[in-house]
């Protein structure tokens, strides 16, 4: 029987599965703590069914819609992007 290997999120330490294609990617927890460069709150998603990368800015009252993956977790830079199975996987950078 095959065990599903584990390493630690680069920011928290939180054990999760290990990706030999995402060797930085954060754990879920910290996919609500995303900012643009501004300090405004960014989520990310796939565009429809099929997938593609969209990033939503919250800036004031406004929505804006960007297809930048780069963000900020903890004031660590991160990348956001389509992962490739579907799904979105933001990983640091710094």
């Amino acid at each position: 029987m095959s065990s599903v290997q584990k390493t630690n999120c680069p920011l928290c330490g939180q054990l999760m599965p290990k990706s030999e294609r995402y060797p930085k990617a954060l754990c879920n927890k910290h996919y609500d703590e995303c900012f643009d460069k501004d300090g405004n709150k960014v989520t990310h998603g796939n565009i429809d069914f099929a997938g593609g990368f969209v990033s939503y800015h919250t800036i004031g009252d406004t929505i804006v819609k960007r297809d930048d993956g780069i963000c900020y977790v903890r004031d660590k830079k991160c990348s956001a992007g389509e992962a490739r199975m579907g799904g979105i996987v933001i990983q640091l950078l710094d």
